[in-house]
């Protein structure tokens, strides 16, 4: 069982395993847990999955490599907004616009 079906929301989350090609329509939130080097590889993607006025939230990010993502995603269409850091690692929020 996955934490949304224990915090009662299946019926409000619809969650898609596997890679982007496996989505077809776009979304309000983005979410992934990938490694930088993954998460540019697949930026176009991103951009056609995340609707215009919303939201991707990338984690798996080794600090040093925050950078690096922002500046790929501000060219696929992404305004960075925030980011949190434990230890090494960082989540970044963007916005779709």
């Amino acid at each position: 069982m996955v934490n949304r079906d224990l915090n009662g929301l299946s019926s409000r989350i619809k969650a898609t395993f596997g890679g982007p090609s496996k989505i077809r329509k776009s979304a309000t939130l983005v979410i992934c847990n990938m490694l930088v080097s993954e998460l540019l590889n697949l930026r176009n993607d991103f951009a056609r999955l995340t609707a215009l006025g919303g939201t991707l939230i990338c984690s798996g990010i080794i600090s040093e490599q925050s950078g690096e993502l922002r500046d790929s995603l501000s060219k696929a269409g992404f305004e960075y907004c925030v980011h949190i850091s434990r230890e090494n690692w960082v989540a970044v929020k963007f916005e779709r616009f």
